[in-house]
């Protein structure tokens, strides 16, 4: 894969860029004589940078839904009767 720009083959896709950038580490010990795991993930400037999009949550889409909808709901049954009362309208007409 070569650059578009400069033609250079020095690329690599984001996707790469991203999971080279993450790290994992897990480290384990005891806090007294409780057996704890530590567990650490980091990303580098690159990698954050380009990650992917993060999905919205259910409740928050289904928040949004609904508040749509009660926003729309009153518009939608005004415009409805509206249409009614022309249809109506051009029956009595002919």
């Amino acid at each position: 894969m070569n650059c578009p720009k400069c033609g250079s083959d020095n690329t690599q896709k984001l996707q790469v860029v991203f999971e080279q950038g993450t790290y994992g580490d897990e480290s384990k010990g005891y806090v007294g004589s409780a057996p704890v795991t530590l567990q650490t993930t980091g990303r580098s400037l690159l990698a954050a940078k380009y990650s992917p999009p993060k999905k919205a949550a259910p409740v928050l889409t289904i928040l949004l839904g609904l508040i749509v909808a009660f926003c729309l709901g009153p518009s939608l049954t005004v415009a409805r009767t509206f249409s009614r009362v022309l249809e109506n309208g051009s029956k009595h007409k002919q």
